[in-house]
């Protein structure tokens, strides 16, 4: 079932992030299999102040163990964080219920 990590970062969380960028992506390559999406919030300068990151696990347990292993994690990046289920409806524009969980019938 799909996860969506939101996170915001820190007030020094640049510096945080130019450290351990190559071990966070390095991380993600590693878990691609689980990956749907991953992106990085943005102000208006542009600077990355978070990320959302949507995953495919069986459990939200299995989603807290991704969080609690990601070298941004670990390094304290994090000021705000959120796991939440997921379910994907639209997708480019246009209903797609995709291969994650059904819609509940009403």
């Amino acid at each position: 079932m799909p996860y969506m990590i939101f996170t915001q970062d820190v007030e020094q969380g640049a510096e945080i992030r130019k450290q351990h960028l190559d071990a966070h992506l390095a991380y993600l390559e590693g878990r691609v299999e689980i990956l749907i999406a991953s992106g990085g919030l943005l102000n208006e300068e542009p600077r990355a102040i978070g990320a959302v990151i949507l995953i495919n696990v069986d459990t939200r347990e299995e989603a807290e163990d991704f969080v609690h292993n990601d070298p941004f994690y670990k390094a304290g990046l994090f000021k705000t964080l959120v796991i939440q289920r997921w379910r994907q409806f639209y997708l480019h524009g246009r209903p797609d219920r995709g291969p994650f969980a059904p819609l509940a019938p009403h």
